[in-house]
């Protein structure tokens, strides 16, 4: 897999085996075995002069047969019971995350939006540096979940499985660096309850989030539906019903 692929799309499988390919050659590799020999750390490292390599999905007509959306329409997904979900601040893994300009948060909204980035603007009004992060932060957030929805739309309409999504708020207690918010994984140590691993102020918010999240992971995995005794109802997610459980 490799290649400058669309973000929204897998890739082709030609120009993704010659993107591989130049990402081989610009790292002195002939061969699978070589790139194999060579240490993580040379392959990951930029090399002078070549242009940058996002390895991302690529229709191969084995693993993926088509584009997610395509699949979808036609009922050609495993149609399998689906939990899935997004963590509130996954942009903070990033540089920047919370911390623009309003010109600078105007210009990106123009080069997004268009002729609608006025529209996008008057959801999200920004006229100094704090309301400029704060708003490319709620932005970022609602964007997120509107994709999350639309993906389970998607899905809905052709599967006979339920699908339940989630959204977590909750930031793991990091007192010296709160700007990470529920970062990227920061889910991890609720779903597998094992709070104790890392060294954190934990509090009785946490523990209990641990349990409920934990609790329904196992149901999930073993039933299908992660509701049971005692856990708080997780509705399923229907495209006229498009509910999702925030947990935090």
């Amino acid at each position: 897999q490799g290649g400058q692929a669309d973000p929204q799309h897998p890739q082709a499988r030609t120009p993704a085996a010659e993107a591989g390919a130049a990402f081989a050659k610009s790292h002195g590799a002939s061969s699978l075995d070589a790139l194999r020999a060579k240490p993580a750390r040379e392959l990951l490292a930029p090399v002078t002069g070549a242009p940058p390599t996002r390895f991302g999905p690529v229709i191969d007509g084995w693993l993926l047969t088509d584009d997610v959306d395509i699949a979808y329409a036609k009922g050609w997904q495993q149609d399998v019971p689906m939990l899935t979900g997004m963590n509130a601040d996954e942009g903070s893994a990033f540089g920047g995350y919370g911390k623009t300009t309003p010109a600078a948060f105007r210009q990106q909204a123009h080069n997004r939006f268009g002729d609608r980035a006025d529209q996008f603007l008057a959801l999200y009004p920004a006229t100094s540096d704090g309301d400029a992060g704060r708003e490319q932060v709620r932005s970022a957030r609602d964007g997120a979940l509107v994709s999350l929805q639309l993906l389970a739309s998607a899905r809905a309409a052709t599967a006979k499985t339920p699908a339940f999504l989630y959204y977590f708020d909750r930031a793991i207690p990091w007192p010296e660096h709160p700007e990470y918010g529920a970062f990227h994984t920061g889910e991890v140590p609720y779903v597998f309850d094992n709070l104790a691993l890392l060294k954190r102020p934990w509090t009785d918010v946490d523990r209990r989030v641990a349990d409920v999240m934990s609790s329904y992971w196992v149901r999930f995995a073993t039933t299908g539906n992660p509701n049971g005794p005692g856990l708080p109802i997780w509705p399923t997610f229907t495209a006229s019903s498009p509910k999702v459980m925030v947990i935090g």
